[in-house]
């Protein structure tokens, strides 16, 4: 299934204190990070009442729920319940999290419910520890389905054809080979 894979939920420089919510699997996730600078991924919603975490803060390494102030360590366990500060947490007061990796600028999940033992590997991606390699992260919105963006975001050849007015040309179609060089931008 294709929730047993690791999955980059958002770019690094995203996630911080802050908890933000992303959609993934058509299924909704708090991302945030505790004062020690880890990132955590849990469910986006309370067991209480359903309030979603993300538009709670953070108390200490809790995030909060902005509903009744529940409060919830990174693993999902819940450790106050502020209307009743001298009752025990029920053990099932949790929502789940999710083993979180941050690499290669992304803050990924492990989404699925494979053992840890039998989950695949994260994705090898050599490229983005070459210093060579320029990675150009940026947020593209368009009224498309994103298989058919991607495809041809990476498919210059179909330009002439597609785009022949625009840019390309249909009676030189062929992609000559390129090579790319780093240009340093000027800082301000």
């Amino acid at each position: 299934m294709l929730k047993n894979f690791w999955w980059p939920l958002e770019f690094s420089h995203v996630v911080q204190k802050k908890p933000i919510r992303v959609t993934a699997l058509e299924q909704e996730f708090v991302l945030y990070r505790t004062p020690d600078g880890v990132a955590h991924v849990l469910s986006d919603l309370c067991v209480h009442r359903g309030g979603a975490l993300s538009d709670g803060w953070m108390e200490g390494d809790c995030i909060v729920c902005p509903y009744h102030g529940w409060e919830y360590k990174s693993d999902g366990s819940c450790v106050k319940i502020p209307a009743h500060p001298d009752m025990p947490v029920p053990k099932k007061a949790r929502v789940d999290s999710y083993p979180t990796v941050e690499k290669y600028g992304y803050i990924w999940a492990f989404l699925g419910d494979l053992p840890e033992a039998e989950r695949p590997a994260l994705p090898d991606l050599p490229h983005f520890d070459n210093p060579d390699f320029k990675v150009v992260r940026g947020t593209f919105e368009w009224p498309v389905y994103y298989e058919r963006a991607l495809e041809n975001s990476l498919d210059a050849a179909h330009a002439p054809f597609v785009h022949g007015g625009a840019f390309g040309n249909r009676d030189e179609p062929s992609i000559p080979d390129y090579e790319t060089n780093h240009i340093p931008l000027a800082r301000k």
